[in-house]
């Protein structure tokens, strides 16, 4: 006999692999650099000659699905080399990397992933999925829930938005498969409370902690604690108990805490010296949604399934060539994006079942049952769907639900998107609840009307408000989208808008059905998995998501085939739709990408490299995009961060880009690509807040800057294939050195990324506790590195993320001056002695050495990461003396 948990565990891999079919059998892919048109060259991939997707997805520059794809591959070049992955010394001029948060350095399962080839990659991002759903359906079922509901919970969940639409962007992911382990663990501890348990709640904790993404982690740990306290409340029976309790929860939490102190004490840190989005009172935890018609989004999210359009918000994207591509620059790809997610119209027509089931007080047992296990789901039910239900309110500005953003560290959290997984789970768990509460009752009564009841609310509400605006948008699609955009209307409005009362429907006919003869309620099973399919993103044009619509045939006949009682004919049509799905996708002529290596490095990188870690490189309209600089193993200067020091950030704006009226420098500052859009922020007649991209001239504004991108080090400058630089920088100050998938200029001007200076002016003392400053002399127009008498190069002998070497040769005392952004964590020592680190022009490192050969080592070592880690050994060290404890006491004839 299978045990039920691998039983579970075998179910959730076939629906895993059924639903992702193309990608576990096909060789499509889900990363997301395979998703938008600029990397190592402006054109997918060098190399790329596969299917390339209609742009329906939640990729753009400003998602870090995008741009975070790179850093996962220096993280697992780093490690494979044995190096903490501490700092990034190839983008932005070096920056914190760890601390960054949003990099998951030292998340587990994103260590062994990054640390994988790549064409595991896909399997890594479906193994979420598996995990996600395995311990979601080991928590329900503990929970008291049975077996097919705890499946179809598990389910729900893991072919929510959550997981489709945003299945690349791995730091939303990452505490998302985290949070039914810490529900789980949390259920062990409210019902046990061993030390073992707690344990396992900790790290559930840290794990939640550790993933990538603070908001969501936040969310997170507050439907944990919410959860405990509830699971508590009903399972201890007085104020002892409770008291212990209480104190275990603390001990989980804080443990969890310190687990994870080696990545919040230096992201705490680095968020206190940077310049980010989410300072306390600045209203980022209050934003909402003005409309409450973007409810039914979370019905359908496919109505919003149109290609990215320029006029739907003017002048804030960009048009990628002559083709039906468009570069997002914001994220505009729907209104699932404002609220994190869905989990489809059968989950919510079970939940709201259950619910209206409740209400009628004719929810009894059915045979072999416990006699409190009614009461025990309809608890679970009540309390998952009002957590859900409040933060879904939260996001569309409802009082009191919004005044959650106004509490400390909640004002600093967007979620519409981070706190997706914390009301996408509840959700889906409130459906699992209500399709245990519907099986439950086998005899006709007056609950058996609620799932009509149900129905007849949600057709309702989708004919008096869904259905209009979608009739009209279809009726007069070309007034309001692009010529290419204007098919993709009809399948995706009127399909999906039909689909889902049709799921609805469905449902509403099996419950129905089960009702009135006890059997059949399976079939609900089958309609919500058909759903999940229909619903997740494949990138098809516009004809194919015609074809798409008639594999709900099969789909949905396999449901009335078991309801019907056929189940050998429903295995058979489930069958022919898994496989008929599988080859109208590989037929589909657009569509989820071919399985690619991301960061194939084009031959001009070599070219790039054989400069050695003495320059830099920048790249321009997609060229060397960043962070891709990062995985080829290339200094760059660009960058797009989550958190950036303020420092190099003014040097960006004052020194390497023309200032612009009414410039965006708060937002946009957190990317800075080498493309040529720029954020603008206006105001409308009412004084209202509005943005807006314009072009600006790129080659222009390098040839104007040049002297500053020469003090950077920026030695080759890289753009796409024909595009040209002015006539007047050429010859005098860059000459084309490479012409053929990209084209490159060598910056003549540029100093090297070391030397030592003597014309340099020195302060006398540190000003309020910080480094002492220096200033040298910018680099003049025209002027070649080996004509200033000012300067002697020095060369970087040895180069790693953590540390570097130069080793320098002064003809007098002077300033050896490292251009790499100062940052606190540095430390010098020259000549194997600890030296004084200094600030340069206010943003790169210097030190003052004496006459003669000098051997100059950079340590990056800073004391937040060494408290934290100290602080995660003696977490672990308690842990496990607790448990060890434990165990001896158990132990007969043990006494203490």
């Amino acid at each position: 006999m299978i045990s039920r948990n691998l039983k579970a565990l075998l179910i959730l891999l076939a629906l895993v692999a059924a639903v992702h079919s193309p990608v576990v059998f096909g060789g499509r892919t889900l990363m997301a650099p395979l998703y938008q048109p600029h990397g190592a060259v402006d054109g997918w991939p060098y190399g790329y000659e596969g299917r390339i997707p209609v742009n329906t997805y939640g990729v753009d520059l400003a998602t870090p699905a995008y741009y975070e794809w790179p850093v996962n591959k220096l993280v697992g070049d780093l490690l494979a080399s044995g190096e903490l992955p501490l700092w990034n010394p190839y983008q932005a001029a070096g920056t914190p990397l760890a601390a960054d948060y949003s990099t998951r350095a030292f998340f587990p399962y994103q260590i062994i992933e990054d640390l994988s080839p790549w064409w595991l990659w896909d399997y890594f991002l479906l193994g979420r999925l598996v995990v996600a759903g395995f311990f979601t359906f080991l928590a329900l079922e503990l929970a008291g829930l049975g077996f097919t509901a705890a499946i179809l919970g598990a389910a729900f969940y893991i072919f929510s938005g959550t997981f489709t639409w945003f299945v690349n962007l791995e730091q939303m992911a990452n505490p998302a498969m985290t949070l039914p382990l810490l529900l789980y663990a949390l259920e062990r501890t409210a019902r046990r409370g061993s030390a073992a348990d707690t344990a396992l709640a900790g790290a559930a904790v840290a794990l939640t902690l550790l993933g990538g993404q603070p908001e969501t982690a936040l969310y997170v740990c507050l439907l944990g604690l919410c959860y405990y306290v509830f699971r508590c409340l009903g399972l201890c029976g007085g104020a002892r108990e409770l008291s212990a309790a209480a104190l275990k929860g603390a001990v989980v939490f804080t443990a969890g805490l310190l687990l994870a102190a080696p990545l919040v004490i230096p992201f705490i840190e680095f968020v206190s010296l940077s310049h980010h989005l989410h300072h306390p009172g600045a209203g980022v935890g209050t934003q909402h949604i003005a409309n409450l018609k973007t409810l039914f989004v979370a019905l359908n999210p496919g109505a919003t399934a149109i290609p990215a359009d320029p006029k739907l918000l003017p002048g804030a994207l960009a048009r990628y060539g002559d083709t039906d591509f468009y570069f997002r620059i914001f994220a505009t790809k729907g209104i699932w994006d404002y609220m994190g997610g869905y989990t489809g119209v059968v989950s919510v027509f079970l939940s709201l079942g259950g619910l209206a089931a409740l209400a009628l007080r004719r929810i009894g047992t059915g045979p072999g049952r416990e006699e409190g296990a009614g009461d025990a789901t309809a608890s679970l039910l009540l309390f998952f769907l009002a957590f859900g239900a409040a933060l879904l309110l939260k996001n569309f500005g409802v009082r009191p639900f919004v005044y959650l953003g106004e509490l400390p560290f909640f004002d600093r959290a967007w979620s519409p998107r981070w706190s997706a997984p914390a009301w996408v789970f509840p959700l889906s768990a409130a459906a699992a609840c209500g399709y245990a509460l519907l099986e439950r009752r086998s005899a006709p009564g007056a609950e058996a009307r609620a799932p009509l009841v149900v129905f007849a609310a949600l057709a309702a509400a989708y004919v008096l408000f869904a259905l209009p605006g979608a009739a009209m948008l279809v009726s007069t699609a070309e007034r309001h989208f692009s010529p290419h955009a204007v098919p993709y209307a009809a399948p995706a409005m009127v399909l999906s808008h039909g689909a889902a009362l049709l799921f609805a429907l469905c449902a509403l006919v099996a419950t129905t059905v089960h009702a009135r003869r006890g059997s059949g309620i399976e079939a609900v099973v089958v309609v919500a998995l058909v759903e999940l399919w229909w619903m997740a993103p494949r990138g098809y044009d516009h004809r194919w998501l015609y074809f798409k619509a008639l594999l709900l045939v099969p789909g949905l006949g396999a449901a009335a085939a078991l309801l019907l009682g056929r189940r050998r004919l429903a295995a058979l049509l489930g069958c022919l739709a898994a496989a008929a799905f599988f080859l109208a996708d590989a037929a589909a002529p657009r569509g989820m990408p071919s399985r690619y290596d991301p960061f194939s490095p084009p031959p001009y990188v070599e070219l790039l490299k054989a400069a050695g870690p003495d320059y830099r490189a920048a790249g321009f309209h997609g060229a060397l995009f960043p962070n891709h600089a990062s995985a080829l193993g290339v200094h760059d200067i660009h960058y797009i961060n989550a958190l950036l020091l303020p420092a190099y950030r003014d040097f960006r704006f004052e020194r390497l880009q023309r200032p612009v009226e009414h410039e965006d420098r708060v937002s946009s500052a957190l990317w800075f690509t080498g493309r040529p859009e720029r954020s603008l922020r206006l105001h409308d007649e009412a004084r209202r807040e509005y943005f807006r991209v314009a072009a600006f001239d790129v080659e222009g504004e390098i040839v104007e800057r040049l002297p500053y991108y020469s003090f950077l080090a920026v030695r080759h400058l890289v753009f796409p294939a024909g595009r040209e630089l002015a006539a007047a920088a050429k010859g005098r100050e860059l000459r084309l050195v490479y012409d053929g998938e990209v084209r490159v200029y060598e910056n003549l001007t540029a100093l090297p990324r070391a030397y030592v200076a003597y014309d340099f002016k020195l302060d006398g003392g540190a000003k309020d506790g910080g480094p002492r400053e220096a200033t040298v002399r910018y680099p003049r127009r025209g002027e070649l590195p080996e004509r200033r008498g000012d300067i002697e190069p020095a060369s970087v002998t040895e180069s790693g993320a953590n540390s570097l070497t130069v080793e320098a040769r002064a003809a007098r005392a002077g300033l050896l001056v490292l251009s790499d952004t100062y940052y606190r964590g540095w430390r010098v020592e020259v000549d194997g002695e600890p030296a004084e680190l200094v600030r340069v022009n206010g943003v790169v490192r210097g030190v003052e050495i004496g006459p003669g050969s000098h051997r100059v080592r950079f340590v990056y070592d800073p004391a937040s990461f060494r408290l934290g880690a100290a602080l995660m050994a003696a977490a672990a060290a308690a842990m496990a003396a607790s448990i060890l404890v434990e165990r001896r006491r158990s132990l007969p004839g043990e006494t203490f």
